[in-house]
């Protein structure tokens, strides 16, 4: 038999303390640096495309970019919600309760929208359409939703870059001010 294995318990309070430690600062500004990145890169739809690579034919699975920058932005949104609700409170206009709420607005909007002409299409009984054109249809109609969508995360990027600045994130004076 083998010698007898030692176990190291790490204390759960400890872990990851000093300099391993986040921050919410940082998480949320990591979390902005992954949506500029996933922002700044082609809005491909994504899919599969083949390749031969060695002779043989692979498929490639490519991200949805639209997606992956959605998805960052919502991740980014949940730690900042509170904030933007304070913003919102406050009385009087702001620019931050200004966009944000057009933003919310326009995403609840677009996606009934979306729900509604999808659905007109779907429980069409029009027997002479096949499901391809029906399928083509819905296709088209989606794509035009994602890019809306996109559109519209970019302009709470906006929203998301006033409030960390009204709040000094940036640890500058002002990084947008007078911009």
């Amino acid at each position: 038999m083998g010698e007898p294995t030692t176990y190291e318990f790490e204390d759960s309070e400890g872990y990851k303390k000093g300099e391993d430690k986040l921050s919410i600062r940082q998480i949320i500004l990591n979390q902005l640096q992954k949506c500029m990145t996933e922002g700044s890169k082609e809005m491909v739809r994504g899919g599969t495309i083949k390749r031969i690579v060695g002779g043989k034919t692979m498929e490639i699975a490519i991200p949805n970019q639209r997606e992956v920058f959605i998805n960052s932005v919502e991740m980014l949104k949940i730690p900042l919600l509170r904030r933007f609700k304070h913003y919102c409170n406050k009385k009087g206009d702001n620019d931050i309760k200004d966009i944000f709420g057009s933003t919310e607005k326009e995403l609840k909007e677009l996606k009934e929208d979306y729900i509604k002409v999808r659905n007109a299409i779907v429980s069409n009984k029009n027997k002479n359409e096949n499901i391809n054109a029906t399928n083509t249809r819905v296709g088209s109609i989606y794509n035009d939703f994602e890019i809306r969508k996109v559109e519209i995360y970019k302009q709470f990027l906006m929203a998301v870059s006033y409030l960390l600045d009204e709040e000094n994130y940036f640890e500058e004076v002002s990084a947008t001010f007078g911009v």
